[in-house]
């Protein structure tokens, strides 16, 4: 992993932009114990993670992808009404070019970081004590529609889930064998922590099962 902040120029001024190039696998232990190879998702994380510091809403989209990134795995990133980067697999004729093998998948992420701090709200930013309670994670994969946006499932979720749920990561997006046509399953995972108290494992399947219930609702969704 490779992150690198700085000042950059270009036609409309200088900013401060982040670039990070990430390969290899992910360190994140997985119930299976197979070490999960980064992906997209990874990269996108980092894009959500700077919003959510920021405070700043993003949003993704194919549109006017940069050369270097893979159309299928890769997205334009805006905050503000604005393209403020870009995150996504580095072409391999580049990977090549680096000198690292033809087969090793590199992602990339490039932000201005100027541009998402603009696009944040007026309000002040406000600051939360670390977590005194455990959390508990859920994994749920669904089949819906392909021209759905993920921004429209996480929405469905936020309304149906309890204030308990603290985050919510895509890990995996897959169409092929074993999905019908014109459909995509999606993968995510449902952290939930209580500042409170300690949740409990009931309480945490309610709230799965009300989400479950609003996603096959809103979506037409299938769990696999």
């Amino acid at each position: 992993r490779l992150f690198e902040l700085g000042a950059t120029m270009t036609r409309a001024g200088e900013s401060r932009r982040v670039a990070a190039a990430l390969t290899g696998h992910a360190g994140e232990a997985h119930w299976s114990g197979a070490r999960r190879p980064i992906d997209f998702f990874d990269v996108k994380g980092i894009a959500e993670g700077l919003g959510g510091a920021l405070q700043a809403d993003v949003t993704f989209d194919a549109a006017s992808l940069p050369s270097y990134l893979v159309r299928g795995r890769a997205a334009t990133v805006s905050a503000g009404g604005r393209v403020i980067g870009s995150v996504g697999m580095l072409a391999p004729a580049i990977v090549s070019a680096a000198g690292l093998a033809a087969n090793e998948d590199v992602y990339v992420a490039e932000l201005d970081l100027d541009a998402l701090a603009a696009a944040r709200p007026a309000a002040p930013l406000t600051v939360k004590p670390l977590p005194r309670y455990p959390s508990i994670a859920r994994d749920i994969s669904i089949v819906v529609d392909h021209t759905l946006p993920a921004a429209a499932v996480r929405g469905t979720i936020r309304s149906a889930a309890p204030d308990t749920l603290v985050s919510i990561r895509e890990f995996d997006r897959y169409q092929g064998k074993g999905v019908p046509d014109g459909r995509v399953s999606l993968s995510l995972r449902l952290t939930f922590r209580s500042p409170e108290r300690t949740l409990t494992d009931a309480e945490v399947e309610a709230a799965m099962k009300r989400i479950l219930d609003a996603l096959k609702s809103a979506h037409d969704a299938v769990q696999r």
